[in-house]
């Protein structure tokens, strides 16, 4: 047992002064170095997608991520997903 709030605050994971930030599924957090500083899209702006499979579809920005550099565009890059009573329904994921 930790006897000591100091100590507390070393350990990974924990919200004390010494927090890391971990990560342990998804894309990976961008280095610093390839942060974008300022970006040019909005959430509710229409942008069209240029390269890639969905290359030529239109759509609106759902959601941005700035620490992964990415965006979530509804219609664009579609996963298929089940409930628990069986049916299939399709999700936007980030690019």
């Amino acid at each position: 047992m930790l006897s000591s709030t100091s100590s507390i605050s070393s350990v990974p994971g924990s919200l004390g002064r010494g927090c890391l930030l971990v990560q342990w599924r998804g894309p990976k957090i961008a280095q610093q170095k390839h942060l974008i500083r300022t970006w040019k899209v909005r959430v509710g702006d229409m942008v069209e997608i240029i390269s890639g499979k969905d290359k030529g579809t239109q759509g609106e920005i759902l959601q941005t991520d700035y620490r992964r550099n990415m965006v979530k565009v509804r219609g664009a890059n579609l996963r298929r997903m089940k409930d628990k009573d069986g049916n299939d329904y399709q999700i936007e994921k980030k690019i």
